[in-house]
């Protein structure tokens, strides 16, 4: 058989042609036989290899099923542990129902390995795994070695019985260091890409056991770069990797449709970014901390953004300083504990018009604070009317001792319990009088004493409310120490019964030369409060308007105020501002007409009130308010005006001298201007800077050194603007009556004065640029004189000093010859002599040489 095979194999094979090629000689028989045994010997060797490739194959199977069998085992005890997740039950049972229960069920804890890396080098190197944690929303990543886990395995056994019925798997049945080396863990997946050197690097998509994908790029075997991770259960990564790890910038998404946009930080939230709710349209955007909301982030609570909180955030709690609005606008701004109002902070209920600053416990009003009710404004008032209250808090209610004001004027002191006055409190009518004595419930013990309210303000002084509280700087310091807490008490009393005509007055001259406003709130100006002086004809006894800036400013507000501050028309005063100005005027006015020392604060007050406020206040003269529509018109006149009046004063009063100016300079100034003319005269013009004068009429007495403020600037200009436009041609249409006339009129003075202010303030640039180019040119000529004089000085030096040197020059040359002692033959010394205009040499010869010549 051996033998007859290799032969058959060898024979030549015939082709029916007619066109044979000529048969080859044939071989002899050794031949044919060695190779016959080569092929026998090379069948064996065949047969042996796949003898020992099948028992292989039957070990490696084995081998595997045991594998299998184990890592069953194990995810059924990791499934008894901590519950089902999607993916488990399908891999450990075939009831087909139980794909149904993973999609409506989810686990609500979630365990398991993603990564593991190597560590250290050569015999020292071990591994470290990547233990994933999910509870519910939180989330956890631990980094231990297997000897770790051990440790607190057993340590767990102890702890709890339970634990001890569960198996720990051995080492080898996660992997050595030899077999998974080179795939760090990423052996139990399917790759497809580009690889280096055997292992994974470059772009690709890994598939694992259990249905995780991840697809982007890879770096010796790890994933490393961009690349988009997909969990079975629906979640999806999409960002940076580092060494496996979502590591960096990153996008999650989650299956319900929430997501997070941000810094990812070992496969968790943390640093800062932005995480949205699915159905309830919650959006977070603030920092992060181990997955948690930690540290400042903005939360908004619906999808039109009108319920929002932006402040501190402390494990997913709003804790520290923050604002929180709700969707019904109220606002509340401050401290925060575990979600809840915890410490200083101000809430405002826009609806109910109330307001409550102060210290908050566990959500509500508990300590010392302020609640303010407003009630809704009066018509052309500027004063909001509300009740007040400044006190203890207990759990939400009023407790302890505190103050309430009323909005109609009057104000109880003393004992609360349960938002209600009970104990001893002192209440002040708004007439001044005074009840002092017990409540019970909010109901006083004596009725009738409580009505009739015998006790006058002058016996027990009350303090004002809080916006009206004197600042007397050092006015009080003109009061000898011990009555001046008297002089205050007194003065006190005085404003608190002209509380109502104070206020007002404050309201109406605030919104002079203003425009209609919704809420008719205004700050009074400086320019405001000297028309209010000047109309209540303050200016008259004998004190000018800068005279009572300057006492102001010493009395009242703090001496370290520059000047122009002082002067400025834009300066605001509050309320309390007001009447603390006003205290000080009445003062400097009255103070040596008071006849007792005592209380001599409250009677200057008091009768600057009787006397000069209240008979003339609010009936407006001048030129810039009088009228309110030409007020508003003349108010885009005073920034342009205002500089110019203080380049005016600059130009007029000393370097450390305070700006101000005079009538008189103001008269110079419309002379330099060419601003006189057959309409405007100087008599004229005199007429309208002293018309609100004591003695209007005598120009002959008008005293022309008296300071002026930038109101009578101002008024002086308006004035002179009027005069013109009284001159010019009036309308050949005009109305009858009624509005059509009135706008006719307003047009016209609006006209005017704009052309009255073009003038001036062209003039005014055109003057201003003739004397800087006057200065300039009269620096010129002081410079050229300086440069002529200071040529002629070194001219004459220089002639100076060539007259001495021609003089000596004339000198050496008249000196008689003389012959050296020690005649020799030694040539003769050459010695130059210089000069501006020639050089000469002299020699000084031997005895035999020829009498020396000079050039």
């Amino acid at each position: 058989m051996r033998q007859q095979t290799p032969r058959a194999a060898v024979l030549p094979m015939l082709r029916p042609s007619e066109d044979q090629a000529p048969a080859p000689q044939n071989k002899s028989m050794g031949d044919i036989e060695e190779l016959a045994a080569s092929y026998e010997r090379k069948l064996i060797e065949v047969a042996e290899m796949h003898g020992e490739l099948i028992e292989f194959n039957e070990r490696l199977y084995r081998s595997l099923m045991a594998k299998d069998h184990l890592i069953v085992q194990m995810r059924q005890e990791l499934i008894d542990l901590r519950g089902p997740v999607p993916g488990d039950l399908s891999q450990t049972s075939d009831d087909p129902s139980l794909s149904d229960f993973e999609t409506s069920h989810r686990a609500l804890i979630n365990v398991w390995i993603p990564s593991v890396f190597l560590q250290g080098r050569a015999a020292n190197a071990y591994h470290v795994y990547q233990v994933y944690i999910r509870i519910l929303d939180n989330e956890w990543n631990v980094y231990r070695r297997y000897t770790e886990f051990r440790e607190l395995h057993n340590h767990l056994r102890t702890q709890f019985p339970q634990v001890d019925t569960f198996n720990f798997p051995p080492k080898k049945a996660i992997g050595n260091k030899v077999s998974c080396h080179n795939l760090h863990l990423l052996a139990d997946c399917s790759y497809e890409g580009e690889t280096c050197q055997g292992q994974f690097h470059g772009e690709g998509v890994a598939r694992f056991e259990g249905g995780h994908v991840y697809k982007g790029m890879f770096s010796q075997g790890l994933m490393h770069g961009r690349g988009v991770y997909t969990w079975t259960d629906g979640v999806k990564y999409e960002g940076e990797f580092v060494s496996n790890v979502p590591m960096g910038r990153g996008v999650y998404t989650w299956l319900d449709g929430s997501s997070y946009d941000g810094d990812v930080y070992n496969a968790i939230r943390h640093g800062i970014g932005t995480h949205r709710g699915a159905t309830t349209s919650v959006v977070y955007r603030g920092q992060w901390h181990c997955g948690k909301r930690h540290g400042e982030g903005t939360v908004y609570y619906n999808q039109d953004w009108t319920s929002w909180y932006k402040g501190g955030w402390v494990n997913n709690n709003r804790e520290g300083w923050g604002v929180r609005c709700y969707p019904s606008g109220n606002i509340y701004t401050g401290e925060w504990k575990d979600n809840l109002r915890h410490g200083e902070g101000t809430m405002r209920w826009l609806k109910l018009g109330q307001q409550y600053d102060g210290t908050w416990q566990n959500g509500v009003q508990h300590g010392q604070g302020a609640d303010t009710w407003f009630l809704w404004r009066v018509d052309s008032s500027q004063f909001q009317q509300r009740n007040e209250y400044r006190g203890g808090f207990i759990q939400g209610q009023r407790h302890g001792h505190g103050t309430f004001y009323y909005a109609g004027g009057g104000m109880y002191r003393g004992e609360w319990k349960n938002n209600k006055k009970h104990g001893q409190g002192k209440f002040t009518f708004k007439n001044g009088k005074i009840f002092e004595g017990e409540f019970v419930d909010d109901d006083t013990t004596d009725l009738g004493r409580f009505l009739q309210c015998f006790r006058g303000p002058d016996n027990d002084p009350s303090g004002l409310v809080p916006d009206m509280a004197l600042v007397m700087g050092s006015l009080l310091e003109k009061i000898p120490k011990r009555r001046r807490d008297a002089e205050r008490k007194q003065v006190e009393c005085v404003i608190q019964r002209h509380n109502a005509e104070l206020r007002s007055i404050y309201s109406f001259y605030s919104r002079r030369g203003r425009a209609p406003s919704p809420d008719n709130t205004f700050l009074l100006s400086r320019l405001q409060f000297w028309r209010l002086l000047k109309d209540c004809n303050v200016h008259r006894h004998g004190i000018t308007l800068t005279q009572m800036d300057r006492f102001i400013s010493a009395d009242v507000l703090t001496p370290d105020i520059p000047p122009e501050e002082v002067h400025s028309p834009f300066t605001t005063m509050l309320l309390y501002r007001l009447v603390s100005c006003l205290v000080a005027v009445a003062y400097r006015i009255y103070h040596q007409d008071t006849v007792s020392p005592k209380d001599i604060l409250a009677s200057c007050f008091s009768k600057l009130m009787t006397d000069d406020i209240l008979p003339n206040a609010k009936n407006v003269k001048g030129f810039v308010f009088s009228d309110p529509d030409r007020a508003v018109v003349a108010g885009g006149y005073t920034e342009r005006c205002w500089e110019i009046f203080q380049s005016f004063c600059t130009a007029h009063t000393a370097p450390l001298a305070d700006r101000a100016a005079t009538q008189r300079h103001l008269v110079w100034l419309f002379k330099d201007l060419r601003l006189f003319d057959e309409k405007l005269t100087t008599r004229r013009f005199l007429e309208v800077i002293t018309a609100e004068n004591l003695d209007a009429g005598n120009l002959s007495n008008c005293n022309l050194d008296l300071e002026i403020t930038f109101l009578e600037f101002f008024e002086a200009l308006l004035g002179c603007a009027e005069v013109k436009c009284q001159q010019a041609e009036l309308t050949e249409e005009s109305g009858d009556e009624g509005t059509e006339a009135q706008e006719s009129e307003l047009d016209q003075w609006i006209q005017g004065t704009h052309r009255f202010f073009s003038h001036f303030f062209a003039a005014y640039d055109h003057n201003q640029s003739v004397i800087r180019e006057v200065k300039e040119e009269r620096l010129r000529q002081v410079a050229q004189r300086r440069i002529a004089l200071a040529k002629a000085q070194e001219h004459a030096r220089l002639r100076e000093h060539w007259d001495e040197r021609r003089q000596k020059d004339e000198e050496a040359a008249e000196k008689p010859d003389g012959h050296d002692e020690d005649a020799g033959t030694s040539p003769a010394i050459q010695t130059p002599v210089a000069s501006n205009t020639s050089v000469t040499t002299t020699a000084k010869p031997s005895t035999s040489a020829a009498p020396t010549k000079r050039k």
